[in-house]
């Protein structure tokens, strides 16, 4: 019965781990987006899950380090 289980559970969580592509990128600032626009702090663990990336955890390092910098850049950059 445990192992039926874990395989239930494995399908459920098919998270990916690796290289970050721009296409990943371009979500994670929508789904930041998303929350800023409600007024809300980005919820790291549901970005996570929606993007299939690993632990929420990733995602705010992507954020901090790369992604947010990025978007931050693109922004001063438009008239």
């Amino acid at each position: 019965m445990q192992a039926e289980d874990k395989a239930e559970g494995d399908g459920d969580d098919e998270r990916r781990k690796g290289t970050w592509t721009a296409d990943d990128d371009w979500k994670l600032a929508s789904l930041v987006d998303n929350y800023r626009q409600q007024g809300r702090e980005p919820n790291w663990a549901t970005i996570a899950r929606k993007l299939k990336k690993g632990a929420g955890r990733a995602c705010h390092d992507r954020w901090v380090g790369h992604a947010g910098r990025q978007t931050q850049t693109c922004d001063d950059e438009k008239p």
